[in-house]
């Protein structure tokens, strides 16, 4: 090549899966650029880009470069559980680098998300890069995460210490948002797990995926009591009855609380249903005939 700049371009493997064309290390490429739309500071001195592969607003601009790449560093997050949720999300602060070979990447160390891509770019001097974007004033960002009222926090608090007092190392407590998030997650297979989010004006409660909606004072609190024993004892059961799966928590005198599930399909022709993944495998454990174990043999 002629004399040459390097620039730095990262690459994120959430869109580049959809629509991104597969490079290699050594290959000459050419990708669609833009600026960073905030400061972002340069690595080994060298200026950072975005690759972009779903322009969203015009007034961002955006210029195809071609270079040669001369190094590729993937970038992974370990992925952690969400309090109260069904789903892991990334942890910034628990981060490795490798050096790949190519993008994408078959290396995937375990228990880890990603990866993203910072992609060494050798290209020819002089050659066009995207301007800054210009400032654009953001609306704000809807805060989904509205606080509970006040007065429910220590109600939760006092059932989170209750449950540790109880269970110790039976079950892993799964803590956030003052304890308005929490996941019961027991250690042995085959039991139930429990999970609450407390919100506004609501309080919901999870046996699994069976939801119960309750209220967010001390009564709303009870049945989450009640809940979570159930599911300790292992008095947590689902039938499926037409597409309906219906889920029971008994207590330890014989109140039932109910809960149903309308499953969600979609035909295929003929005799083939499409189900979703979670209540594909609900029903089959509940046509299985095995019980939800209790938390612990003491229980």
């Amino acid at each position: 090549m002629d004399a040459a700049s390097a620039i730095d371009v990262l690459v994120f493997s959430a869109e580049f899966a959809c629509c991104g064309t597969p490079f290699a290390a050594g290959e000459d490429v050419t990708l669609t650029l833009r600026a960073p739309t905030q400061d972002s500071s340069a690595h080994d001195g060298v200026p950072t880009y975005l690759h972009e592969l779903h322009p969203h607003d015009d007034r961002v601009p955006l210029a195809d470069v071609t270079g040669r790449v001369e190094r590729i560093v993937a970038s992974y997050e370990r992925l952690v559980p969400v309090p109260g949720a069904h789903y892991r999300t990334n942890d910034p602060e628990d981060r490795i680098e490798r050096d790949v070979d190519r993008v994408p990447t078959e290396d995937h160390p375990a228990g880890y998300g990603g990866p993203d891509y910072r992609v060494r770019l050798r290209i020819p001097s002089g050659t066009r890069l995207p301007d800054p974007a210009p400032e654009v004033e953001l609306s704000p960002a809807p805060d989904f995460d509205v606080p509970p009222p006040p007065r429910i926090l220590p109600l939760l608090t006092t059932l989170v210490a209750e449950v540790a007092s109880e269970f110790g190392d039976a079950v892993d407590v799964l803590r956030g948002r003052e304890d308005a998030s929490v996941t019961l997650q027991p250690r042995r297979e085959g039991a139930a797990a429990v999970r609450w989010n407390a919100y506004l004006d609501q309080l919901t409660a999870e046996i699994e995926h069976a939801e119960w909606t309750l209220t967010d004072d001390e009564a709303g609190v009870a049945v989450l009591r009640d809940l979570v024993a159930a599911a300790a004892a292992g008095r947590f059961s689902e039938t499926v009855d037409d597409w309906t799966i219906v889920s029971v928590a008994t207590t330890a005198d014989g109140r039932a609380y109910e809960a149903t599930t309308t499953v969600s399909r979609f035909p295929l022709g003929g005799d083939v249903v499409m189900l979703g993944g979670s209540d594909h495998e609900r029903i089959e454990r509940a046509r299985s005939g095995n019980p939800f174990l209790p938390w612990s043999d003491e229980v």
